[in-house]
């Protein structure tokens, strides 16, 4: 692993801060947790990773509203918002973040929502937002780029607020 990579400047930063983290995933499956977990020391900060694939899990676990689900459908801002909030209180975590989207193989899910959809959901000091993003390429591809997405948001999140200090 390169020393400048974006999970090692993440974990840095959240050590630095003593920010924690937890994570809650659907799309990426356990990659954005992967990732953080190959970054020595990470253990400091680095509370728990969910994955969170079925709507089941999502209501059970990390607290979506079904209503939600059932409005917007899994893959959309609500439900990442709802995910990372989620996951961020109901792990008594500082920063929580989700990912929820369409990996294909099939060009369109159940909904309607097109293969490379994704979002990624960012709970942090009392705000909650996610982000649209749309990608081409292969379901491993989407996937990929959707981890290493959540984890320059959040690298970003925690540089924004250090700006502000």
């Amino acid at each position: 692993m390169k020393e400048k990579s974006i999970q090692y400047q993440l974990i840095e930063a959240l050590k630095k801060r003593k920010i924690t983290l937890a994570v809650a995933e659907s799309l990426t499956g356990g990659l954005i947790s992967a990732k953080i977990c190959e970054v020595s020391g990470a253990s400091q900060v680095f509370l728990e990773g969910i994955i969170s694939y079925s709507n089941e899990s999502k209501i059970t676990r990390l607290g979506v509203d079904p209503s939600v689900l059932k409005k917007f459908s899994p893959v959309s801002e609500a439900v990442a918002m709802e995910m990372a909030e989620g996951v961020r209180s109901n792990l008594k975590a500082d920063l929580g973040l989700s990912s929820t989207g369409v990996a294909g193989p099939d060009p369109y899910d159940d909904w309607g929502n097109p293969r490379g959809l994704f979002y990624i959901g960012v709970s942090y000091k009392g705000q909650t937002r996610a982000q649209a993003y749309q990608i081409e390429g292969s379901r491993e591809y989407i996937r990929e780029e959707a981890a290493n997405q959540a984890l320059s948001v959040a690298l970003s999140i925690i540089s924004e607020e250090e700006k502000k200090s």
